[in-house]
C-alpha cells in the first residue's frame, strides 16, 4: 500500500496501481499472476516481447507478443503491447481489433480505448475518434487523459478553438501542474496561438518552459 501510494503521490498515473490500491482498500482477495503452465508460458513470451521492443527489434517482438496472445487470448497487458507495436508499423486497423479484445473488466480497458481512438485518427476516422473520447471524458470526470487526447486530435484537424476547450477542461481536472504536464501546456499554447489568443499562448509556453 505504501509503495502504491508513494508512486501515485508523485503525480504519476497508473490504471493498474489504482486498481490494486482499490482492491487493498476493499479487502478483495488477490489471485496468482499465472494459474497454470500455459499462462506462465504466455507471461514469458510477453516479457521477451517487451524486452525485444526496448531493443528496437520490433518484428521479432511482435512474433513473441502474438505467441503470448495465442497461449492466453485474455491477456490485457499483452494485447496493449501488441496493439502498440502494430500501430508503430502502420497497421492501425489490426491494432484496433487487438484493443477491442481487451476484457472490459480489466483496468487496461481504458488505456486500450485511448489507443483505439488514436488508431481511428490514423485511419482518417476522426469523427469516430472524437465521439469516443468525448464519451470517455464523460464516463470518468476525474481523469484528464481522454480530454488531452481529444485536444490533440482536434488540433491536428486544425479545429483550434475546439482544441483549446478540450485542453482547458483537461487542465482543470488536473489541478496543480507537475513537471510531466509541460507537454499539455505546450500543446494548448499551440492551439491558442493558432486561434489568435497570443496572450494566453505565451503564458502557456512560459509555464511549459518553467516545468
Amino acid at each position: 500500500k505504501k509503495r502504491y501510494e508513494a508512486y501515485l503521490g508523485n503525480q504519476n498515473e497508473s490504471l493498474l496501481l489504482e486498481h490494486n490500491l482499490k482492491r487493498l482498500h476493499t479487502g478483495e482477495a488477490t489471485t496468482p499472476v499465472v494459474a497454470d503452465a500455459k499462462q506462465g508460458s504466455a507471461e514469458v513470451f510477453f516479457n521477451v516481447s517487451g524486452t525485444l521492443l526496448q531493443e528496437n527489434s520490433i518484428e521479432i517482438a511482435l512474433i513473441y507478443g502474438r505467441l503470448a496472445l495465442h497461449l492466453r487470448p485474455r491477456f490485457p497487458l499483452a494485447r496493449v503491447l501488441v496493439g502498440r507495436m502494430l500501430e508503430s508499423v502502420g497497421r492501425a486497423e489490426e491494432a484496433i481489433v487487438v484493443y477491442d479484445g481487451v476484457d472490459k473488466a480489466s483496468p487496461l480497458w481504458w488505456s486500450a480505448r485511448l489507443r483505439r481512438a488514436g488508431g481511428l485518427e490514423v485511419l482518417g476516422r476522426e469523427e469516430e475518434a472524437i465521439a469516443q473520447l468525448r464519451q470517455m471524458a464523460g464516463e470518468r470526470k476525474s481523469r484528464s487523459d481522454a480530454l488531452a487526447n481529444l485536444g490533440d486530435i482536434l488540433r491536428a484537424a486544425k479545429r483550434f478553438k475546439e482544441s483549446v476547450v478540450a485542453y482547458d477542461s483537461a487542465i482543470k481536472r488536473i489541478g496543480p501542474m507537475g513537471r510531466r504536464h509541460w507537454t499539455l501546456l505546450y500543446s494548448r499554447g499551440i492551439a491558442l496561438e493558432r486561434s489568435n489568443q497570443w496572450a494566453r499562448a505565451e503564458a502557456d509556453f512560459i509555464a511549459a518552459l518553467e516545468l
